[in-house]
């Protein structure tokens, strides 16, 4: 993979604020983490791929590290809203599942394309 297939914020950048609909019922804007907690956001495919699944199961295990250190986590999918809900209604992930149209690159809103990486986790410090 060449630097040309990808783009990512400058160090030291914050992250543009963005708003979105999660699983769990509230709107997360990023911006409300600034100067309390670092935040690691994962971009996902979604609940329709066993391997983000799997990931799922292993972060929602953990989370309590996370926790600990201070960070949260923010999975970012693009995913249909009312189809998350149904698949997750049973066992809804313990951090905000957050979801972007399908018809955008998740990764977009928040200043990161990719050309070819489909499954990626960014870590934003929020301070």
């Amino acid at each position: 993979m060449s630097e040309s297939d990808f783009s990512l914020l400058p160090v030291g950048q914050p992250a543009p604020r963005f708003a979105r609909p999660s699983v769990q019922g509230p709107v997360v804007e990023l911006a409300a983490y600034r100067e309390r907690r670092s935040v690691l956001l994962w971009f996902s495919r979604g609940f329709q791929c066993a391997f983000c699944r799997h990931h799922m199961h292993k972060f929602a295990t953990h989370i309590d590290t996370l926790l600990v250190h201070n960070v949260e986590l923010i999975q970012i999918t693009s995913n249909l809203l009312a189809s998350a809900r149904l698949y997750l209604r049973d066992e809804p992930p313990p951090f905000p599942y957050v979801l972007e149209s399908p018809k955008l690159i998740p990764r977009e809103p928040v200043g990161l394309t990719m050309k070819k990486v489909r499954n990626c986790i960014v870590s934003l410090e929020e301070r």
